[in-house]
């Protein structure tokens, strides 16, 4: 449904440059420069900055690739639902998401999207929370879910929640039968913790310094799974989401307690899909089910 020179275009924008491009497409590089000379004879401007780095979109390529990436999405809406109505296709919805929103919460929910859609696969792409927002624009998933400290732009936001922090621990920890904590009170505990850019690095880093709070970190790491695995067999804490340890809470392998810090609240937790983008049926299902799931 889409011309081969939108979809040429579109990948040399992806790639900055007519010969990767061209590779991708298993086309020779002339035929991928013509569709471009193509296109930018019928707009009367060139959209493309061409220098000795590659090809960089104009002002005006931003805006065909907008159209371009909106056209491709929507031709594979229509495309889904003709193959649903046939009974003879299979769709397939890409979701990106942090690793702490990947390793339970999402697994869990496609699992139970396909005891009711078993037709529909999914691909689910881990990537750091600041890359979401940006996949999803461009159109490479369908539904993005980050945790956000700022206003959110360049997309739809489907889903917002405050997503506060908890202190995290084993049942067995000194701390773990109480029933509020402060900042404060795990000070004096051995805390393990995630890098220097995540969300809640960053959140707990801030709420430290306004109450001259100093923690002692003992482990630092991006995987949120190793972080679980060390306070479970330790005497140690660490600071989450309760929706990134639900599933472990709920097992009982580890105890999730508030924290009375105003601040630990400064943060939501969102899904995201492509601005102004119509979603294919599949995607707006499981798009309900997450956020039902995500609000417990």
């Amino acid at each position: 449904m889409i011309s081969s020179a939108l979809r040429y275009f579109l990948q040399v924008a992806n790639c900055g440059s007519v010969t990767s491009a061209a590779e991708i497409l298993h086309v020779a590089p002339s035929a991928v420069s013509r569709q471009i000379q193509s296109l930018e004879q019928k707009h009367g401007t060139a959209l493309f900055e061409r220098n000795a780095r590659g090809m960089r979109l104009t002002e005006t390529g931003e805006l065909l690739a907008v159209y371009a990436r909106r056209a491709i999405l929507e031709s594979e809406r229509v495309s889904e639902e003709i193959s649903a109505r046939s009974r003879l296709g299979r769709s397939t919805i890409r979701i990106a998401a942090n690793e702490g929103f990947g390793r339970e919460l999402i697994p869990h929910a496609i699992g139970e999207f396909r005891k009711i859609s078993p037709e529909v696969t999914f691909d689910m792409r881990l990537v750091r929370r600041t890359e979401v927002r940006k996949v999803v624009m461009l159109g490479e998933v369908d539904l993005g879910m980050a945790y956000s400290m700022l206003p959110t732009d360049g997309v739809d936001v489907i889903f917002s929640k405050s997503a506060p922090l908890y202190a995290v621990m084993s049942p067995t920890h000194p701390l773990a039968n109480r029933e509020i904590l402060s900042l404060q009170d795990i000070a004096a505990h051995d805390v393990v913790m995630s890098g220097a850019d995540s969300s809640t690095r960053t959140l707990v880093d801030y709420c430290c310094m306004r109450a001259r709070i100093e923690l002692n970190y003992v482990f630092i790491s991006d995987y949120s799974g190793a972080l679980q695995h060390y306070i479970r067999d330790f005497q140690a804490i660490t600071l989450a989401g309760k929706l990134a340890v639900w599933f472990a809470v709920e097992r009982g392998d580890v105890v999730a307690i508030p924290l009375t810090d105003s601040d630990i609240y400064d943060r939501m937790v969102q899904i995201y899909t492509m601005q102004g983008r119509q979603l294919p049926r599949s995607v707006e299902a499981f798009a309900e089910l997450l956020i039902q799931m995500a609000s417990p």
